[in-house]
């Protein structure tokens, strides 16, 4: 376990909503001091995923009224399983490596060891799924108690929403990336074009690698697993200004991001949820950012 910081459940930001920070927190939840949101107001956590981890314990200690142990065990799952998929990640890179080195055998042995059904969950709990409360999810409270859900951009002069990121995004987005690094947690990714090199040197070499463990989607059917373990590496074309508000789908609006980031976000704003700003391409894009969010 992080060492926790100590009283901070009355930390408000101005951040243009308040940030509720629940209290004790993992001290590697939180921003580091000169971090800045998009609006250039002080973040307050260090990543998105840290954000929905840290407001979703909030939520179970302000609004739910858990008890500290209750608490404890929660931070505990979520800690954990944000270090799993970390650690994951960075497995997955070795492998590819591997792979680009013709060392299919021993790329073969490091994601045999892989506990894929453990995995999975733990890749479910960081991205605030499976966690039912009330009917819903409990992401779904939770975004609507501190109000992330954010509208839609409706331009006036009736312009459509830009088109989605392709993997020729997701490749540029990534090598602009410092050693593949996500931009917004710093976790290791592999670029769209080195999974799929993976995925078919895995579909050819079936005697090698494990692809059967299954797992049951929301229509009941069951799916194969493993194409799941190389998403949670794998790096994508965020957009640093959301399509749903008017982001551009082009270089200066588009950065490396890790699935975790990528999906736990959504459209909501880094802003309002106290997260530190992507890495900004130029100033236009910040002043961008500024007028929009």
């Amino acid at each position: 376990m992080e060492q926790r910081t100590g009283p901070l459940d009355n930390a408000i930001l101005e951040t243009g909503s308040a940030v509720p920070i629940p209290n004790p927190v993992p001290a590697g939840w939180l921003a580091q001091p000169g971090e800045l949101t998009p609006l250039g107001a002080p973040a307050t956590y260090h990543s998105v995923p840290h954000a929905a981890m840290g407001l979703r314990l909030a939520y179970r200690q302000f609004v739910l009224s858990e008890s500290a142990s209750e608490l404890g065990e929660s931070m505990d799952l979520y800690q954990s399983s944000w270090n799993s998929v970390v650690r994951h990640a960075a497995v997955i890179r070795q492998i590819v490596d591997m792979v680009d080195v013709n060392e299919v055998r021993a790329a073969a042995v490091l994601w045999n060891a892989i506990d894929q059904k453990a995995l999975d969950s733990a890749f479910r709990i960081v991205l605030c799924e499976r966690e039912p409360h009330a009917g819903k999810n409990l992401a779904t409270h939770v975004w609507k108690e501190y109000g992330l859900n954010s509208s839609p951009f409706h331009p006036e002069d009736g312009t459509q929403p830009a088109r989605s990121g392709t993997s020729t995004d997701n490749n540029a987005a990534w090598h602009r990336a410092s050693h593949g690094m996500c931009n917004g947690c710093g976790m290791l990714t592999i670029s769209d074009s080195q999974r799929r090199k993976l995925h078919r040197t895995m579909e050819r070499h079936q005697e090698l690698f494990d692809l059967s463990p299954m797992y049951l989607q929301t229509t009941g059917k069951q799916a194969a697993l493993w194409p799941i373990m190389t998403i949670v590496a794998k790096g994508v074309a965020e957009h640093v200004i959301p399509r749903s508000r008017g982001g551009a789908t082009e270089i200066s609006n588009l950065t490396n991001c890790c699935a975790c980031c990528n999906y736990t976000r959504g459209d909501t704003c880094l802003s309002a949820m106290g997260a530190p700003a992507y890495d900004r391409p130029d100033e236009e894009a910040r002043a961008q950012a500024q007028s929009i969010l």
